[in-house]
């Protein structure tokens, strides 16, 4: 049995290494360059090619292979690394279960710039959607661990390695840090005193951080904590303020906590808006109990973040965080048929456009697109003025679901499906852009969650993907047409093929 003087000795050398690795990591961030606004925004696209390209195989695996660098690396969660053009596409075809099939959900995507580029941690929640009855369920998760190169094709992935959930220390393992204030090379203020893409790129990377402060502990609660002002309040039931209060509400929990442990899903949804206070926020949020050890995982809430952000001399802080839990509102109305004779759109292979003219999109585009899709769940989920707050997110002439023409059968989608003032349940995660001759094109992952009364009895109604076509106009970028397609597991040629050579 060690002494408590031997303990103590070991604790206390298990400080100084935490301390020396911290300081490290700080001195290393001291000398990165900093990213532009694109930057972040072209690896946070990266970052959701590769959900698409992994879940569909895309192009036979190749779309998958061509994320990553010549000498890049992919660990999955065997832990077997797997390198070089051909095995990439051959995990691709491998782990696909078809050209619509859904698994990999991404959110909360923080990124930190390095001398040689960038690194980040993304947490996964995989969903597995049943078919003919079967039920859908949450089947694992865990965090991406990546290392970020800007190549002459632009971002790709040096390394990419999946850690699932786990409660506890992992030695050996050091995640980044993640440095305040956030970056941005630039950040010049905007000439009419509205957020600039910088200052969307920083609030985001707070929201990003905040999960992971809470669920790890990291800096013993005090990388959650500063990402307040000094006085920050969180509300949820209970009221925390200050630093120390928020240190402490952060790193209480650290029996179960560690670097890969994985529980607060947020930065789905994520509404960004000029205040007068500075900004103001909407995220959805939700919390899983991944299952070790061969327990079920379980969807234990939903709700959304209500964020006041105040930009000081050190960077955006929150100033103050609300947590709305889901409430239902009035029973939906009867749904309307919509127009008969649309045609049924197909969907688009994921497939970057070669070749061919394409309208370039700046930092602002991409934010902008980023809010209207954000805006898109919000809108559906309330209602919000007896549902012309979704219709207005599309052109008057737009196309939704090949059936609702127009912004007054639009209107109706919300109607007839559940909502209210505090209802939560299209959890929508980033969308991938893509520029194209007339404006833009996008694929974005929705998974559909029923929150049960109390987080009991929840349940995941539908997975799906959204394509989408986006057009600029002089009140800013809008729904062309939105279609959704369920997520369907049937088998890609090449992955019956791979199964039949074996």
């Amino acid at each position: 049995m060690r002494t408590w003087k031997a303990m103590a000795v070991a604790c206390g050398l298990g400080v100084l290494a935490l301390a020396s690795l911290e300081a490290q990591q700080k001195s290393a961030a001291s000398k990165a360059t900093a990213l532009t606004a694109l930057d972040y925004i072209q690896i946070q696209q990266l970052a959701q090619r590769h959900s698409f390209a992994l879940d569909s195989a895309a192009d036979n695996g190749r779309v998958f292979a061509s994320l990553f660098a010549q000498d890049g690396v992919f660990v999955p969660g065997n832990g077997t690394p797997v390198s070089g053009r051909d095995a990439l596409e051959a995990l691709a075809r491998r782990t696909s279960q078809g050209p619509l099939s859904l698994m990999h959900f991404v959110m909360n995507h923080a990124i930190e710039p390095t001398p040689e580029g960038a690194v980040g941690i993304e947490y996964v929640a995989e969903f597995t959607f049943g078919e003919k009855g079967e039920r859908h369920a949450v089947s694992g998760g865990g965090h991406y661990h990546s290392t970020y190169v800007k190549t002459p094709d632009g971002w790709r992935f040096k390394r990419r390695q999946f850690f699932p959930s786990f409660n506890g220390p992992q030695p050996g393992y050091h995640p980044p840090m993640f440095t305040l204030p956030v970056q941005v090379a630039d950040q010049a203020a905007s000439a009419d005193g509205s957020l600039t893409p910088a200052d969307y790129i920083q609030i985001q990377q707070l929201a990003a951080r905040y999960p992971y402060g809470l669920d790890t502990g990291q800096r013993t609660g005090y990388l959650l904590a500063d990402l307040f002002l000094p006085d920050g309040l969180f509300e949820s039931g209970r009221k925390i303020q200050g630093r120390e209060a928020l240190k402490a509400f952060a790193y209480e929990h650290r029996e179960g906590q560690g670097p890969s442990y994985m529980r607060n899903f947020s930065s789905a949804n994520q509404v960004i808006e000029k205040s007068a206070e500075g900004a103001s926020g909407l995220t959805y949020a939700m919390q899983i109990d991944i299952g070790v050890g061969g327990k079920a995982s379980q969807i234990l809430n939903g709700a959304r973040y209500l964020d006041t952000y105040v930009k000081t001399a050190d960077g955006w802080r929150i100033k103050k965080r609300e947590v709305s839990y889901t409430e239902p509102g009035p029973p939906p109305s009867p749904r309307k048929a919509g127009s008969p004779n649309v045609p049924r759109s197909e969907p688009v292979p994921l497939v970057r456009p070669k070749g061919g003219k394409a309208m370039p999109l700046t930092a602002r585009d991409y934010i902008e697109i980023q809010q209207l899709t954000a805006r898109y769940s919000h809108a559906l989920d309330t209602a919000a003025d007896n549902g012309y707050a979704y219709a207005d997110l599309f052109v008057p002439d737009a196309i939704a679901f090949d059936k609702y023409v127009g912004r007054e059968q639009i209107a109706e989608v919300p109607r007839w499906n559940p909502h209210g003032p505090k209802y939560v349940r299209h959890y929508a995660m980033p969308a991938l852009i893509e520029a194209t001759a007339d404006g833009a094109i996008g694929k974005q992952y929705v998974v559909v969650v029923d929150i049960g009364p109390g987080g009991k009895g929840s349940s995941v109604y539908l997975g799906a993907q959204y394509q989408d076509v986006y057009v600029k106009t002089a009140q800013g970028w809008r729904f062309k047409s939105r279609t959704e397609f369920d997520s369907k597991k049937a088998l890609a040629p090449q992955t019956a093929r791979a199964q039949a050579a074996r």
